[in-house]
This record gives C-alpha cells, sequence and structure tokens, in this order.
C-alpha cells in the first residue's frame, strides 16, 4: 500500500470521532503492543506518540489524507496594534488566549509590544485583548477585544485599539496663549509624571489617552514672574476634550490702586509683587499687571520717593476678585509761619527737607500758611524764611501740619522788624521828640531875646 506521511501535531490528544479512521478499528488486535484503548467519560480517546503515527501512515485507514489533513492544519497569527485616524503604532499590554475547548490545554499568552505573532496554532477561534498603560492584573484599562478565526489560512490584521491624542490650546481669561504649561491624567491608573507631551507654543497635546471613558484631566501653570502655579480640572472624555479645543486657566490681569489716607489717588508709586517689580501707578494711582495667576495670595509693597508706604501687604485675587486698593500714609503738610504778634506772615518761603535733603518748598499766602499736598508719610524739618529772620521745626512722621514763628514783630515801610527793634524805634522816636521839642523850646526862647521881646515878668507874691 502506498505510504502516507502524516500532517498531524505532535503531542495533542484526540478522541475518537474526532480521526477519520472510523470505530470499525479493533484496537486490541491492532495495536495491543503501541497503546492500549482507555475509556474517560464513555468516549475513547488516543494518546499519539511518534512511533504510533508512523505506523498509521504506512497502512492508512479509508479517508486518513485529506480528511484528516484539514482537521489538523496549523496556522501563523500576526497582530499589529494602532490606534488614531493616522493608524500609529502603539504598544499596549495584551493577552491573548484560546476559546474553544478541543485542546487539552487552554492557550494563554501575554506581553506587551507593538506586535503580536505566535506560530503554528490548532484550528479554532481565539480572542485578543489590550490594555492600556499597563497589564490588568495592575488595573490596566481595557482599549481593545478582537476574536480571530483560525480555519483555512494564516492571518495577519491590525487591531485598532480605543486611544487617541488630544490637542488642545490653553489660554488666559484674556484668550491670550498660555506657554509653558503642564497636563496629565490624575486618576491613579493612568497619571504619569513623564507623561509624553507635544507641545507646540500654547497647543498641547497628550498622547495616547484612552477614549470611551470619562477622566480628570489637570492642567497646570506656572507664573515665570511671581512663582504660583495654577491649576485647573476638566472631568470629561477624551473626545469630549478634544472637541472643547481650548481650555482656559485662572489667569488674569489684575489692578491695584493706591490711594492715601483721604481717599485721593497717589501717582509715582513704586509698587511690587513677590518680591517682584512690575511698575509706577498712573496719575490716577492705578496700575495694571498682567497674566497673574487667581486664587492666590500676594504680597505687596509700595513705595515713594524713597520711603515705603505699604511693606508686604498680603492681598488675595481670585476669579471673583480681580482688584485690589491700597490705602497708604500719603498725606497733605499745612505749614504755618507767624510773627512774634502772633500775627500771619504772608510771602515768607518755606522749604521742605526729609533726610537732608530738599523735597519740596512754597511761600505763605495772606493766612500765612503753606501747603505741602501728598507727601509720604516720613520724618521732615520745615524752614521758613524772609529777610533777616528765620525758623525751623521739625515734623514727625504721620504729623501734618507744623508751626513757625519768626522774630518778626511788624513791617514798616517795607522794613521787617522784631519787636526790640520796633521798641527800640519807639523809643529813638520819642527821644527824637523830646530833643525835637527841647530844640524847639530853646529856639524860641533864643530868638525872643535876640528881637528885645521881653516877657512880662511875673506878679509878686
Amino acid at each position: 500500500k502506498r505510504r502516507q506521511e502524516p500532517d498531524v501535531p505532535l503531542g495533542f490528544q484526540y478522541e475518537e470521532e474526532g480521526g477519520p479512521w472510523g470505530v470499525a478499528w479493533d484496537v486490541e488486535i491492532v495495536f495491543p503492543f503501541i497503546i492500549p484503548a482507555k475509556l474517560i467519560t464513555g468516549q475513547l480517546e488516543w494518546d499519539y506518540t511518534p512511533f504510533l503515527l508512523e505506523y498509521i501512515a504506512s497502512e492508512p485507514p479509508a479517508g486518513w489524507g485529506r480528511k484528516f489533513d484539514v482537521a489538523a492544519k496549523v496556522f501563523d497569527l500576526r497582530v499589529r496594534f494602532v490606534y488614531g485616524p493616522t493608524d500609529k503604532p502603539v504598544d499596549p499590554d495584551f493577552r491573548f488566549r484560546s476559546m474553544e475547548q478541543q485542546l487539552s490545554e487552554v492557550i494563554l499568552l501575554e506581553g506587551r509590544d507593538f506586535t503580536f505573532e505566535a506560530r503554528r496554532l490548532p484550528r479554532g477561534v481565539y480572542r485578543i485583548e489590550a490594555f492600556w498603560p499597563r497589564p490588568p492584573d495592575e488595573g490596566g484599562i481595557p482599549v481593545g477585544e478582537l476574536e480571530i478565526e483560525l480555519s483555512n489560512t494564516n492571518v495577519e490584521l491590525t487591531m485598532v485599539v480605543s486611544l487617541r491624542d488630544v490637542t488642545v490650546e490653553v489660554v488666559d481669561r484674556q484668550g491670550r496663549p498660555l506657554t509653558g504649561v503642564e497636563a496629565d491624567i490624575t486618576d491613579p491608573v493612568l497619571r504619569d509624571k513623564e507623561r509624553d507631551l507635544v507641545v507646540r507654543g500654547a497647543l498641547l497635546t497628550l498622547v495616547r489617552v484612552p477614549d470611551g471613558i470619562t477622566l480628570n484631566f489637570e492642567f497646570s501653570w506656572a507664573s515665570p514672574v511671581f512663582e504660583t502655579t495654577v491649576t485647573e480640572t476638566i472631568t470629561d472624555t477624551a473626545a469630549g476634550l478634544a472637541a472643547r479645543r481650548q481650555v482656559t486657566l485662572p489667569v488674569d490681569d489684575v489692578q491695584i490702586k493706591i490711594v492715601d489716607l483721604e481717599g485721593r489717588p497717589v501717582a509715582g508709586a513704586e509698587v511690587t509683587m513677590n518680591d517682584q517689580a512690575v511698575g509706577r501707578t498712573d496719575s490716577q494711582g492705578v496700575i495694571i499687571v498682567e497674566q497673574v495667576p487667581l486664587d492666590q495670595e500676594y504680597t505687596i509693597t509700595v513705595v515713594k520717593e524713597g520711603t515705603t508706604l505699604a511693606d508686604r501687604e498680603r492681598v488675595s485675587f481670585t476669579r471673583s476678585r480681580t482688584e485690589a486698593t491700597l490705602e497708604v500714609g500719603v498725606y497733605d503738610l499745612v505749614v504755618l509761619v507767624k510773627g512774634a504778634a502772633g500775627q500771619p506772615i504772608e510771602g515768607a518761603t518755606v522749604r521742605l527737607f526729609k533726610a537732608g535733603t530738599e523735597v519740596a518748598a512754597g511761600a505763605t499766602d495772606s493766612s500765612g500758611t503753606v501747603v505741602f499736598p501728598k507727601i509720604v508719610a516720613a520724618d521732615y524739618r520745615v524752614e521758613a524764611s524772609i529777610p533777616g529772620f528765620s525758623g525751623s521745626a521739625d515734623v514727625p512722621k504721620g504729623q501734618t501740619s507744623a508751626e513757625i514763628t519768626l522774630d518778626l514783630f511788624t513791617v514798616l515801610f517795607g522794613v521787617p522788624m522784631s519787636f526790640a527793634t520796633f521798641l527800640a524805634l519807639i523809643i529813638g522816636v520819642i527821644l527824637l521828640i523830646i530833643v525835637i521839642a527841647v530844640v524847639v523850646s530853646e529856639y524860641v526862647r533864643w530868638r525872643t531875646r535876640r528881637v528885645g521881646v521881653v516877657p512880662p515878668a511875673k506878679p509878686a507874691k
């Protein structure tokens, strides 16, 4: 008879009805020296050894070649993993297993790679599952499942897993782009401090995000100026986040207004936030600071003319409060210049000194006063003078008025005089009048004698 080489995988067990030989064979007669027949749950089972297969092939029963070749065929399988509309390669964790029970043992393969390959698989139905970003026993999220039937040919296919890249633009509340934004997914399984991010300016792409489930996306931005960080969490699916196109963080411009103790604006004040100089106030006492992270507390220092008006005042800016007003020690200083008799002195020159340096000057009005408006709180000295007279006074920090008394009693014919000078003048005038009176009297008597006019003698008593 013609020899026929069997195309049968070795080491597998087959039930009787699975073979092409039929039940007419007398196992006890034909193979008594090879393998005994045994009944398992009512079915005859064979254990095919290489020797037995060679013996059967030497004298094959009817129908052996064609039918048995089809039943015992083995196949190769190759699966490539991709994601997204452009089929980007990806390497998920996978689990591959057989779905039919005709084999003595269930095939189970696990691993992680961009492709899965298996060779010489028996005929049957198999399932391959993909998980991300870790194996299922470590909490990996299912991102794909595929059933594959191997029946008559090798199989090579592509499996699209449920991942996607999500690109959004991150902006502040004014719609201006923010650069240097960081992003992550806060869910414990997916959190990754070394997550792959693609950054192009304000466009941020989170790579390989599981699709179809709700996740918590966390975006954070650290101000390079103030060293404060703002964080925003968005709960959505990957597709939902991608549809937003834009993520707005609580970053906005804030307004700081500096006023004095009477509510008047302080112009030209230097403002510092968190030890960073941000500029000077305008004529309305206002300064605008751009792109400040909100829901934060800041320290503000205000300095004018070298004097600190506010030192590290704490101010909170929130989503509902982006303006702040600081009341600082700025006030008007009124200086009164008067004479020795308490009278106001008009036209006196008054100079204002701080730390020995003249910072302002003015002249008194008819009421004897001069006003130095909006001076910063500090220790001052004021000096007043008119020709021939001068005086000064110290003005402690916070004092809003000062008084200087000059040794001026009056002004005669445009000449300022002290009381002593005026008294001396009066005495001099009186003495002058007396002298004039004596001189006139003596002149009259002299003149009378000269012309011979003798006054009548006084009557005797």
